[in-house]
């Protein structure tokens, strides 16, 4: 939503105020856009380098404005074939974090509508308790 993010794992979901974090939020934005996959968002917030070859790749992005600029270094997503394995998040003061994956599922294929809830200014956790 336009204040918070709100984090769901399970049945369980919390939020987070933005409202007073300037850099959290941008930060949460950039997220949404690399998510969706919006590659035209996705150049204009960061000036992105690929390397690799399909069965292992590594795209490095490089925020390109500040706030986020001024406190992330790199964005480096690192997968193979059609998934992707690790997000490591490297700041400028050298404090880095990495997040890795296990068990994707490659093959789900997402609808119009369930991209529109997953990707918009709205509350996914409303309609993510409304299919169970």
């Amino acid at each position: 939503t336009g204040d918070a993010v709100h984090l769901r794992e399970g049945p369980d979901g919390e939020e987070i105020d933005l409202s007073g974090n300037r850099v959290a939020r941008v930060f949460v934005e950039n997220f949404v856009a690399l998510w969706s996959g919006d590659r035209e968002k996705l150049e204009s917030l960061y000036r992105p380098e690929f390397r690799g070859t399909r069965d292992a790749w590594e795209l490095r992005l490089f925020p390109r404005r500040a706030p986020l600029a001024d406190v992330i270094a790199v964005i480096t997503l690192r997968g193979d074939r059609d998934a992707m394995k690790e997000l490591l998040v490297e700041e400028r003061d050298g404090d880095r974090t990495t997040t890795r994956f296990g068990a994707m599922r490659t093959d789900r294929i997402f609808t119009p509508e369930e991209l529109r809830q997953i990707f918009s200014a709205g509350s996914p956790l409303e309609g993510a308790r409304a299919e169970r």
